[in-house]
């Protein structure tokens, strides 16, 4: 008797560890994927803020022209 409760509580407290690994484990990957996810919105925001310098370069040598034709 005393073997079996000796082994039920062995395996519940690996099954307490293996859950604080696991734990451990998702807590890195969220960090990861919480870094990865800044850096895909910060290559956005700097893909936006290049788009906006080009359409205001294209504007000001669109103007640029027209006086020069005007």
């Amino acid at each position: 008797m005393n073997l079996i409760l000796a082994a039920v509580l062995f395996g519940i407290s690996m099954v307490g560890f293996y859950t604080i690994h696991l734990q451990k484990q998702l807590d890195k990957i969220s960090k990861e994927l919480e870094d990865f996810r800044f850096k895909v919105y910060k290559g956005f925001a700097d893909v936006h803020k290049d788009i906006d310098m080009v359409d205001k370069t294209m504007k000001n040598q669109t103007q640029g022209k027209q006086q020069l034709n005007g």
